[in-house]
């Protein structure tokens, strides 16, 4: 009653009420208060937020950059991968579509899809034709371009499959790259960098038998099979995946030690002239490419018209048939043992394929090399 009075008199004498104070008015003051310092901490942490986010961007953005320039030096598959933005694959092998014109089937019995893997990457290359058996049978024109050729002696390869020393065999396993696929023994090339002298000197005595004989064991002609999907979806169509070929690392360091005597041979002699281009140790695409490009921007700069064939041989290396390997390996004059050595690699060999079921059965491989 007192509140109301003060303010009756102040309205009469035109004053300022009094504002009447009450527990509630108290309440909403410190309510508005407590509302604008919590959204003022609000304000706060999102800001805070943004700042640790755009902190981590940019730590993210450095680290990736690094990554990418030390596989520069050391993965160049990832290097490509990533400047490309690609990212890897997989496929699943639980189940066919077999794409029949007339009777499409989708396969999901086990047995039905290890028939069909099997049946597709057994005959996924046509054999076209047999080649003749000896150079006099081919057409003119190409008994001339695989005939041996004079201007290259046979003394050059005398050292090509002379015991390799211990030296020669462990630089080779130490440049062998590190976390790749082992083949079917799942032997890596880490296990082979961390033997002792023992063992290292039987691997050793057992890698000059086989430069000895030119002749690989049987157990080397095996491997697996993993497909991978090709660019686009492979929508459970086996046309649509490629097959990576799992190898036994030891064979592949053999390969490897007689490679790396074989190209030093051939790049010393010049044995392989004209556009055998980046096949050799300090080869390189860049000349042809050079010289196109600037055929291209002759053209340009003439506003002359200019025709490019560009050839892309699908299946390139699953083609090659053996008898004509044969003809170009005696063209350079390489002797009957290493040309033996060569084909064995490629002769009498059978493939496991890895399916969601476990492996297929073994079969034959009838055409190519890997």
């Amino acid at each position: 009653m007192h509140y109301i009075r003060q303010n009756a008199l102040c309205l009469s004498k035109c004053i300022t009420p009094v504002k009447i104070i009450t527990v509630t008015s108290i309440r909403i003051r410190h309510g508005c208060r407590i509302f604008r310092q919590f959204k003022n901490l609000i304000r706060g942490e999102v800001y805070l937020h943004l700042l640790k986010e755009k902190e981590y961007q940019d730590l993210s953005i450095k680290s990736h950059i690094e990554k990418r320039d030390l596989n520069f030096d050391t993965d160049i598959s990832s290097f490509i991968n990533s400047a490309l933005s690609r990212s890897r694959r997989r496929i699943v092998l639980d189940r066919v579509f077999i794409d029949h014109p007339t009777a499409p089937r989708l396969l999901t019995d086990p047995l039905d899809i290890s028939e069909a893997v099997v049946n597709h990457f057994q005959h996924m290359v046509p054999i076209k034709s047999t080649p003749p058996l000896h150079i006099s049978a081919l057409p003119d024109r190409w008994q001339l371009e695989y005939s041996p050729m004079d201007s290259i002696s046979p003394e050059i390869y005398d050292s090509l499959l002379s015991p390799p020393s211990l030296e020669e065999w462990l630089s080779t396993i130490s440049s062998m790259p590190n976390g790749k696929a082992p083949g079917p023994s799942m032997i890596t090339y880490e296990m082979l960098k961390h033997l002792g002298p023992t063992t290292n000197a039987l691997l050793l005595a057992m890698i000059c038998k086989y430069f000895a004989s030119a002749d690989i064991p049987d157990l080397w002609r095996q491997a697996m099979v993993f497909p991978i999907s090709k660019p686009h979806e492979w929508r459970y169509q086996l046309q649509n995946t490629q097959p990576i070929m799992l190898l036994e690392v030891i064979r592949k360091s053999f390969v490897k030690l007689f490679y790396n005597r074989l190209s030093s041979i051939l790049a010393a002699h010049n044995v392989l002239t004209g556009g055998n281009f980046a096949g050799l140790p300090g080869g390189t695409c860049r000349d042809p490419i050079i010289t196109l490009e600037s055929i291209i921007h002759d053209a340009n700069c003439t506003n002359s018209p200019l025709w490019i064939l560009s050839q892309d041989i699908s299946k390139a290396f699953d083609s090659v048939h053996l008898t004509m390997l044969k003809f170009a390996l005696e063209r350079i004059r390489l002797p009957a043992s290493s040309i033996q050595l060569i084909l064995s690699l490629f002769t009498s060999r059978s493939n496991h394929i890895f399916t969601a079921y476990g492996d297929t059965p073994s079969y034959r491989v009838r055409i190519g090399i890997d």
